[in-house]
């Protein structure tokens, strides 16, 4: 497949070097904003330029996003060709820090080594410094960490690594040589046939006009680009700039931290280098001081200095009097791309934040590896329709994390660079450092957020929410009097007025209620080929495991028999264990459901579930409480499905059901429940139901649960080639448990027949009436849609709200607010067990668990020579 691309993309390239009407039906999209005509394309290409090779995707721009992206699409066998304006180390006050969550997805594209060798500093914590020298510290958790380092030098070394990749294909047998062409050039135009992008036109660092062609065309040239505005609808605003000066030959009074100055001028200062701190001074306004004729220096002493900390002021005002002071607009535009088949958008390009916090690059390098991870199913490009529908939910897909980040910097920005003549405001600022001084779950949950370890739009909810209730019960205790109760009104408008617009930027329904877009359900156009030559890696064969070869705390193989009997043993460094589970039921024949191509749930006091299973069967799964069921070879359960279950079902179904009864072909299996506790021992792995068991198997969720389990295992195994050293491997493999958390909790379900729950169950099927967000919701929690944990919680909350507000309307007497009370109690008493048994901190509060953080051990990275396919 591999080869027949390559050659194709010869011809074509090969036929329009020798005749002129290869142009027919293109245009050049300039970036000056002119889009000629296929006579002057013509006359421009016979003239000055012809093509210069052809390839998968065209990467324009080599700064962090279009680096990272060009390795990782390299190493996945992509062959990419990188166009960069300037190859020479670039120099800039920005793109110096990467939070850890930036770190890790650093490490997960393998390009981790990239922070060794450039005096990169670790950043550990934050120290937040408010008026009168009030501080607090705000934390990463302690497994993890942030870096400080030069830009110029990060991006250089991120070049080398992936112009220096070897030859790796995704068809091992058909080498095409080195993955990632590396050249200087500035992009003129976009090249367009029919509204699909082709390719691009460019210019060498010789000045000779150039073509490049390939199926797919990916933009990453930054913040300055060009071009954007014929990809997206740009809205760029510029509220502050960024003064830059670097304090040298100065120690920090704690090492590995950084200073966030939340005073009147936001000023935030990390180190850089192991004798060199940043400080980037935050300057309001469409017009700052002038740098050349002294105004930035006397500004910068007269207003800034004064809230400098003092182990820091002497160095401040030495870099004044160097006079190395540097400016860089702050620039904010949300993303708001056209999706255009055969071009994209990605980095700065796409998306732009303030950058007070910091947050970019962790924003560009998750948007990176989401991009990676969606051309991975991949092998062909050139159906760039196809290609560019199914893209179209990575604008989706990135919501979380650029969303969180994005809003947090919007935030910060808004409120501590307002005027303190704003009484409100003023009291938003005190408020906001003190909910940052609460510690606990409240600076930790906002750290998460910031850094993208957690990037969850509902606890950005959740932190915004708590800090408007903080800020107000600061301002109406002790006494909440009338001209109190009237400043927490205004207190409240204000940081509405500061979020709401942010969020709607960004896209409220996209960020909170992804499932309601279409986008969001994108699958891969086109299948895995099928002649892959990779089938005879694969090894099955029919045997019974009888048991686990150790040595040494460690599991080396298996011992297992053979169909004809035969002892064997087969070793490996890592062995994966599944033990499968069947389901309880009959097969109702030559019958149709009383909804086509419609699931029949019966929620009454034996739950039953209909489902067709081909054109004229439908499996029937009837839940029987009690460990012990009726006998069927005495006729009990025959007996019993027939006067118990038969009534409740459809009457399009009843002779169906009885026929099938008759036939006697019924089956059972216990529903098993079994949460997840495992002991990890390195050389082993538990994976499906030999790991976890749900209550039942009602919902259908087991195997949704079982390919989500296999996927993030997939995932996590790819960016290694040697699983030799069984005790890194089983370390680095314990965030597996963490991480399917988020897709374990939603599929569980418990059936009980305990009278005091008739209400609860009548108020749960009155929850599912409503409709809209709360029948979708749950929907998309069962199907694995939305595997959400604080979309559970949501749910939970929401139904036992509107069970109790049932029972209390319409007039909430004694009576009906003890049968609440007992309500809330009966909920939580078969609720809460189960959140407990599945790990209620691993769950909802992941980013506490050190497992979280697990890298790929480094040795075993991007080492394709031995990677022997």
């Amino acid at each position: 497949m591999s080869s027949l691309r390559q050659s194709n993309c010869l011809d074509i390239l090969a036929a329009g070097a020798a005749s002129p009407h290869i142009s027919r039906g293109r245009k050049k999209i300039k970036a000056s904003g002119k889009i000629l005509s296929n006579k002057t394309l013509k006359s421009s290409r016979n003239s000055s330029s012809n093509f210069a090779g052809s390839t998968d995707v065209i990467i324009v721009g080599a700064g962090v996003a279009g680096s990272a992206l060009a390795y990782a699409l390299a190493k996945d066998g992509w062959r990419v060709h990188v166009i960069e304006r300037d190859l020479t180390e670039p120099d800039r006050i920005v793109g110096e820090l990467l939070h850890a969550g930036g770190c890790i997805k650093l490490a997960e594209l393998g390009l981790e080594d990239c922070l060794d060798g450039i005096d990169s500093q670790t950043v550990s914590s934050f120290t937040a410094v408010h008026k009168g020298g009030k501080r607090t510290a705000i934390s990463y958790p302690s497994t993890v960490s942030g870096r400080g380092f030069h830009n110029g030098r990060f991006i250089q070394k991120m070049r080398e690594k992936a112009a220096s990749l070897s030859k790796y294909s995704r068809f091992p047998l058909n080498p095409i040589g080195t993955n990632v062409k590396l050249e200087q050039g500035t992009v003129t135009s976009l090249v367009e046939e029919n509204g699909t992008i082709k390719g691009v036109l460019y210019k060498t660092k010789t000045g000779q006009e150039l073509a490049a062609s390939a199926p797919l065309t990916i933009l990453c040239d930054g913040c300055f680009s060009n071009m954007r505005h014929f990809l997206s609808n740009p809205k760029i605003e510029v509220p502050s700039y960024f003064v830059g000066l670097v304090l040298e030959n100065y120690d920090l009074p704690y090492a590995n931290l950084a200073f966030f100055i939340l005073k009147d001028t936001p000023v935030v200062t990390y180190p850089i280098g192991s004798n060199e701190i940043r400080c980037l001074v935050d300057v309001s306004g469409p017009k700052i001081p002038s740098i050349s004729n002294g105004e930035m220096a006397n500004y910068l002493k007269t207003v800034v200095a004064p809230q400098i900390p003092l182990e820091l002021y002497n160095a401040f005002i030495c870099a004044i009097d160097k006079g190395n002071i540097r400016t860089m607009p702050n620039r904010i535009m949300p993303a708001s791309p056209y999706p255009t088949p055969g071009a994209f958008l990605i980095g700065d390009s796409l998306n732009m934040r303030h950058a007070v916090t910091g947050g970019g690059m962790t924003v560009v390098l998750s948007d990176v590896v989401l991009l990676r991870d969606l051309l991975r199913p991949l092998n062909d490009l050139s159906d760039a329709a196809a290609t560019c529908k199914y893209l179209e939910c990575f604008y989706i897909l990135r919501k979380p994390t650029a969303v969180a980040i994005n809003t947090l910097a919007g935030v910060l920005h808004t409120v501590f660079s307002s005027s303190d003549q704003d009484e409100s405001r003023k009291e938003m600022k005190q408020a906001f450092f003190n909910y940052l001084s609460l510690g606990g779950v409240f600076s930790d949950g906002l750290m998460a957020l910031l850094s993208g370890l957690n990037p969850n739009p509902l606890s950005l909810v959740f932190h915004c929410f708590g800090m408007l209730v903080y800020a107000v019960g600061r301002l109406l205790l002790p006494f909440p009097s009338p001209k109190r109760l009237w400043n927490g009104a205004r207190l409240i408008s204000v940081g509405l007025g500061i979020v709401f617009p942010i969020l709607k930027s960004e896209g409220i329904r996209a960020t909170f209620f992804p499932v309601t877009v279409p986008a969001y359900y994108r699958t891969p156009p086109v299948q895995f080929t099928d002649d892959m030559e990779t089938r005879q890696f694969i090894r099955l064969e029919q045997g019974t495991v009888t048991s686990l070869l150790e040595e040494n705390g460690t599991i080396k193989g298996v011992q297992y028999k053979t169909q004809t009997g035969q002892e064997l043993a087969a070793s490996a460094p890592l062995t994966i264990v599944e033990i499968p589970s069947c389901f309880v039921g009959l097969v109702l024949e030559n019958c149709l459901l009383p909804r086509a191509n419609h699931g029949h749930f019966i929620l009454n006091d034996t739950p039953i579930v209909f489902y067709p299973i081909n054109d004229n069967e439908i499996r029937c799964l009837v839940d029987v409480p009690g460990h012990k069921v009726p006998s069927i070879s005495s006729g009990e359960m025959a007996d019993y499905l027939k006067t118990v279950v038969a009534p409740q079902t459809p009457i399009e179904l009843y002779d169906a059901c009885i026929c099938a009864i008759d036939k006697g072909d019924i089956r059972t299996m216990p529903n098993r429940i079994m949460p997840v506790s495992p002991c990890p021992i390195p050389g082993t792995f538990l994976i499906r139901d030999a790991l976890n068991m749900r209550r039942h198997s009602l919902a259908g969720g087991g195997m949704t649960l079982a390919l989500s389990d296999t996927v993030l295992l997939r995932d996590l195994l790819r960016p290694l080639n040697d699983l030799r050293d069984a005790a890194a491997l089983y370390k680095y493999l314990e965030s597996f448990y963490i991480l399917r958390k988020l897709h374990a909790v939603y599929t569980i379900y418990s059936p009980t027949k305990d009278p005091a729950r008739k209400e609860m169950k009548q108020a749960c099927f009155n929850y599912f009436c409503l409709g809209g967000v709360f029948s979708n919701g749950l929907m998309a929690l069962v199907a694995g849609l939305n595997p959400n944990p604080l979309s559970l919680t949501f749910h939970c909350f929401a139904f036992a709200v509107y069970a109790v507000a049932r029972v209390l309307l319409s007039f909430p007497s004694p009576k009906r607010m003890w049968i609440g009370a007992k309500w809330i109690l009966g909920a939580l008493g078969f609720l809460l067990p189960v959140m407990k048994a599945e790990g209620t901190r691993a769950t909802f509060f992941p980013v506490t668990m050190p497992a979280y953080y697990r890298t790929p051990p480094r040795r075993s990275i991007d080492d394709f020579e031995t990677r022997k396919l």
